[in-house]
């Protein structure tokens, strides 16, 4: 709704109508014009926008009015978390990339967490848009600038080349504030033997790899607890391990036959289990609907359980095409001597006999989470029936059932169960043997209490 003229104001003196708007706007009460900026710089309601979706940022607080537009180039808190998106053949491309190195230059002296989305996605690097990205190497020489001052760096959608020009630059010659560091590459650049990602001496808390090869990358190890990876080899996953002592939690995910064909046979013959002291929670992604890829995903799985040591594994989760190797997992857990609280399987992945064979062994598992992942109503239904199966298995409990002295208490320490049933409503009926003392159902996602 417009807001209409002051009457005592005739239109003829009025030469810039957005004067007036500003005007109009600055003789708001004071308490209105604090919660509509609160909502404008509040990350908390720049949160829910989603994921990609820039939040709303100092750039349209400048433009509601002449006071905003003042506290905004005055306060050099609100241009600490810029947020740049590149789009290929932008005709303003130049014109944002000095509009970021004046953000950037903004910020003062406080911590900053940047993050970059170029206009690179996975496929042939064109020619055009190579020369196109020439354009931001002002932009990555401002990054390498403040790059002491960064809490969190985000590079997603750049060439290798230009990655290497943010951090080689002007790498960390000293202690430095970086926490998290995320790097997604293209994979059509892993072929440049020149591009070398140098960070020195930064020790992040969290690292994110994707498409990346670990001889081209450099940084402190010894602080990381997060390491997430997608696409890395084998052999530089445990390399990271290696490299990373204080390591609590880990998430792989492995999608590209290119990448397991790197490693001969998914093992690493001759070699002892690696021991991870440390490292609490493992997440496994090796799903594909690709038969071929799941068929190429179930050895490197096998590889990578059967040659570690994890004695504080509390913590396990996977996505994967059957089958499932359950009893390399089950392996890893009587080498490590670890206790298992929490169990996370989707649907497919593990046979009903197989999951017997891990309630079994897990007596100390009390929370476990069952994934649905359907891909029509047919099958999700399908998925819903067989479900019924895999309660069977393991809600045997004798709180509820009358059981002999010879059956198996499977999961006895059980106390939560979680099934994410996707777009699909979990039908109760379904559930016959599991009798519920309570049941909650929210976000198509259901969680019994046995």
């Amino acid at each position: 709704m417009s807001t209409p003229l002051p009457q005592e104001i005739p239109l003829p003196q009025l030469n810039q109508q957005t004067l007036t708007v500003r005007n109009v706007t600055d003789r708001m009460p004071v308490e209105i014009l604090a919660y509509i900026f609160q909502f404008y710089i509040d990350l908390s309601v720049n949160a829910t926008r989603g994921v990609g979706v820039p939040p709303e940022d100092v750039l349209p607080l400048g433009a509601v009015c002449q006071r905003w537009r003042k506290i905004a180039w005055e306060s050099p808190h609100l241009w600490n978390n810029p947020l740049f998106k590149i789009k290929p053949r932008s005709t303003t491309a130049a014109q944002m990339v000095q509009l970021a190195i004046e953000w950037l230059g903004r910020s003062g002296n406080r911590p900053l967490s940047i993050n970059i989305f170029g206009p690179l996605e996975p496929g042939p690097l064109e020619p055009e848009l190579q020369q196109d990205l020439q354009i931001f190497a002002p932009l990555a020489d401002a990054i390498c600038e403040v790059l002491h001052r960064c809490q969190k760096l985000i590079l997603s959608g750049l060439s290798t080349s230009m990655l290497a020009r943010i951090s080689a630059e002007r790498p960390f010659d000293s202690p430095c504030l970086l926490r998290e560091l995320g790097i997604y590459c293209i994979l059509e650049d892993l072929s440049d033997p020149l591009a070398v990602i140098n960070f020195g001496n930064a020790a992040p808390l969290s690292l994110t790899l994707e498409l990346f090869k670990l001889d081209r990358f450099s940084i402190d190890w010894s602080n990381l607890t997060e390491f997430v990876s997608s696409y890395l080899s084998l052999n530089d996953t445990f390399k990271v391990l290696t490299l990373a002592p204080r390591l609590v939690k880990l998430r792989l995910f492995i999608y590209s036959n290119d990448v397991v064909q790197e490693i001969p046979n998914g093992t690493l013959a001759g070699t002892t289990s690696l021991r991870c002291a440390n490292l609490q929670n493992l997440y496994i992604d090796a799903y594909s609907e690709d038969p071929d890829s799941s068929a190429a995903n179930t050895p490197i799985v096998s590889a990578f359980l059967r040659n570690l040591i994890l004695p504080n594994l509390t913590i396990f989760g996977v996505q994967h095409a059957p089958p499932f190797p359950a009893e390399d997992f089950l392996d890893l857990v009587d080498r490590s001597r670890c206790t298992i609280t929490e169990l996370s399987l989707n649907y497919g992945c593990i046979s009903v006999d197989d999951l017997v064979l891990l309630a079994e062994s897990l007596t100390s598992v009390t929370s476990f989470f069952f994934h649905l992942k359907p891909t029509d109503s047919d099958s999700a239904w399908g998925q819903m029936a067989h479900l019924e199966d895999l309660l069977e298995a393991f809600c045997l409990d004798d709180q509820f059932h009358d059981l002999s002295s010879e059956d198996d208490v499977l999961f006895p320490n059980l106390k939560h169960i979680f099934v994410a049933s996707g777009a699909m409503p979990l039908p109760l009926e379904l559930l016959p043997r599991l009798k519920l003392r309570h049941c909650y159902m929210a976000a198509q996602v259901g969680k019994y209490s046995p």
